[in-house]
């Protein structure tokens, strides 16, 4: 019976390290995968940012000249359509005759005495040698050879050149441009030129990572749950190493918990549609804001504020959630390979066996939890009022506020290390 239990011991210990093993393993991936997935997220949401869209005066020159150019080159100059348009050309000259007469007159009214007079001497040759009504009367056959010149090769494209050079003028004298320093790096980076491939690109290699990601974390997940079942069902003592490997697997938990992204924070457009001479004009995919952090970017973004009530935060989170968790696992040890651990007393056995209510670990998942929800509320709200201030203007507004895997993680180092003390609380009783 005696070398049947040895043996059976043993099994128990190279199945629960052949578990651990795995459970290290796929941890690290999933770890990584899930930082490499958040990365690939922030660069999506750059390239999609509200700045180099809707907020940038060239993104609405490009999308404005489109729209010139359909109508310029779909122009219709035909019988039906003509006398209209020399009869409109023609308005516009005359108004232009008037508008330049006005203004000469007016600065030749302006300056001191002398200017004065010479603006009068200026006026009356103009007034001698000028028939302005003359020129009003030859409107119309002006407008007619505006529409001649419109039909020769080549002159619309260069009306669409001549708008485009004044939108573009007008858009760099009024609007600063836009830093797109950010997006040239996300293009380096990905070797794509063109910034809608490059974010179709990133997608695609984000989705597929998080895919693979998701299964990790499933498979590391069920590998937890069958090690803590093996430790509860064991019914002889295999000793301190099985609850060695069961410690592990749940520090893998707790690291890929904190350092994974929990809680993912995004407004967004995500169809902005006005119509501008009978056709569309529509602005896509604009992000208004996008955070992905992780316990450990939130504490590293607390402590680098420089500030008193920030590092305090960024320490009370990192001692509390991490710090804790991490003792509680160490004095666990300590107890396992106690030879009387019925004599361990103070810190170790309170860390040990007490500390849970103190970790705070749970009470994060609860405030993680309420985050989420009050940020979903709030960017449902808010999203909501953009959408109803826009009356000429449909604007479609999304809300991609969600938990991440890294909460998960978390969440399942918290049950995962309550049930461990409780475990190996009775381990103890049993064997005192």
């Amino acid at each position: 019976m005696s070398g049947g239990a040895n043996t059976g011991a043993w099994l128990v210990r190279l199945l629960m390290l052949g578990l651990f093993s795995m459970s290290l393993a796929l941890g690290w991936k999933v770890t990584q995968d899930l930082r490499t997935v958040q990365t690939l997220r922030l660069q999506q949401a750059e390239l999609e940012n509200v700045q180099y869209g809707l907020l940038d005066a060239q993104a609405w020159v490009d999308s404005i000249m489109a729209i010139l150019d359909r109508k310029i080159r779909n122009l219709d100059l035909g019988p039906e359509n003509r006398a209209a348009l020399r009869d409109s050309f023609a308005r516009m000259l005359d108004t232009l005759i008037r508008e330049v007469d006005e203004y000469l007159r007016k600065r030749n009214k302006q300056g001191d005495w002398w200017q004065r007079f010479q603006g009068s001497l200026k006026q009356g040759m103009q007034d001698i040698l000028v028939d302005l009504e003359d020129i009003r009367r030859q409107a119309p056959e002006f407008a007619e050879q505006i529409l001649l010149e419109l039909d020769k090769p080549g002159a619309r494209e260069d009306l669409s050149r001549v708008l485009r050079g004044m939108l573009e003028d007008m858009s760099s004298s009024t609007f600063t441009a836009v830093d797109r320093s950010k997006i040239e790096d996300i293009q380096y980076e990905h070797q794509c030129a063109e910034v809608n491939f490059c974010r179709s690109l990133i997608e695609t290699k984000r989705e597929q990572l998080a895919e693979e990601a998701l299964r990790n974390l499933g498979l590391l997940l069920a590998i937890a749950g069958l090690m803590l079942l093996i430790v509860w069902r064991q019914t002889s003592d295999p000793g301190p190493w099985p609850w060695v490997f069961l410690l592990g697997t749940i520090t893998v938990l707790m690291a890929g918990g904190v350092l994974s992204p929990m809680l993912d924070v995004e407004a967004r457009i995500a169809a902005l549609n006005l119509h501008l001479l009978g056709e569309q004009l529509s602005f896509k995919d604009q992000v208004l804001y996008f955070q992905s952090k992780s316990v450990t970017d939130i504490v590293l973004v607390m402590v680098q504020t420089g500030e008193v009530g920030g590092i305090s935060v960024g320490v009370l989170v990192m001692a509390f959630s991490v710090l804790f968790p991490l003792a509680k696992l160490a004095a666990a040890l300590r107890l396992l390979f106690a030879s009387a651990p019925q004599k361990c007393k103070g810190l170790v056995r309170f860390f040990a066996l007490k500390s849970s209510k103190w970790s705070m670990a749970d009470v994060m998942v609860v405030a993680i939890i309420m985050a989420f929800l009050g940020f979903d509320g709030l960017m449902e709200s808010q999203l909501g009022k953009i959408a109803q201030a826009a009356e000429s203007v449909e604007v479609l507004t999304t809300n991609g506020t969600q938990l991440q895997p890294g909460f998960y993680l978390f969440f399942a180092f918290c049950m995962a290390s309550l049930l461990s003390s409780t475990l190996l609380e009775k381990r103890l009783a049993q064997k005192s």
